[in-house]
């Protein structure tokens, strides 16, 4: 319910939805495992893997390969099991929407984006916006082997949380907590290790328990000396 300009509450029109109502969507009788809001989209996760969206779609943030809005929920091509092994596409198990843009989580490990990438966010190497999922260029150089465990995002940036507890994060610098000199953005996934808070640096002293990522500023749960870690946005 609630604003609905772009069919983002997926009924098939565009008049706003002024209280609750059920979505009949196309997934029944899968069982819907996440939702996730964009600022005029919606993202649906179901267990079998697959992913339906719907509402703006002006910078490829439904993963339909095209720009045209979408009024009802479309199930994307690029997710969900199939029958043969030579065909097996990436089954998701988590999802977040930024403002304008999409991430996914992937049962493999593999993170993959979407959208608009004007400021870095989709993590691809570049600032060229996509219209369909294509994978992350996740922790060029890092000595670890990673293991995400979960996605975010918000306006403009994208963060992940390994299984070890550690933050990784593209997008605007100002939000994602990262010093980069002379440089506003990093278009790859990088760790939030620059900064400190109480002394303790974010990833090498400070394990997080949970993570929320907002419109413009991020707030991590974490064990150890500090409670909590926050990037502030600089708007």
């Amino acid at each position: 319910w609630g604003g609905n300009e772009a069919g983002q509450c997926g009924f098939g029109h565009t008049r706003a939805v002024l209280r609750p109502e059920r979505v009949n969507g196309g997934w029944l009788p899968e069982r819907v495992i996440r939702c996730c809001l964009g600022a005029a989209h919606s993202v649906i996760v179901t267990d079998p893997g697959f992913v339906w969206a719907c509402g703006a779609n002006g910078n490829g943030q439904l993963g339909l390969n095209h720009l045209s809005n979408r009024q009802k929920p479309q199930k994307l091509a690029t997710f969900g099991k199939t029958s043969s092994l030579a065909q097996t596409k990436h089954t998701v198990v988590d999802a977040a929407c930024g403002s304008t843009h999409t991430v996914f989580l992937c049962d493999n490990g593999e993170v993959m984006s979407c959208g608009s990438n004007a400021m870095g966010q989709l993590g691809t190497g570049d600032f060229e916006p996509r219209r369909r999922p294509v994978k992350v260029k996740k922790f060029s150089g890092h000595r670890e082997t990673l293991q995400i465990r979960a996605v975010h995002a918000g306006n403009g940036f994208s963060a992940c949380i390994s299984e070890a507890g550690a933050v990784y994060a593209c997008g605007k610098a100002t939000v994602v907590g990262v010093n980069i000199a002379n440089n506003s953005t990093t278009y790859t996934l990088v760790p939030l290790s620059d900064g400190s808070v109480d002394g303790a640096n974010v990833n090498n002293s400070v394990k997080s328990l949970s993570f929320s990522a907002g419109d413009g500023h991020c707030v991590c749960y974490a064990e150890q000396q500090c409670s909590a870690v926050s990037a502030p946005s600089s708007y």
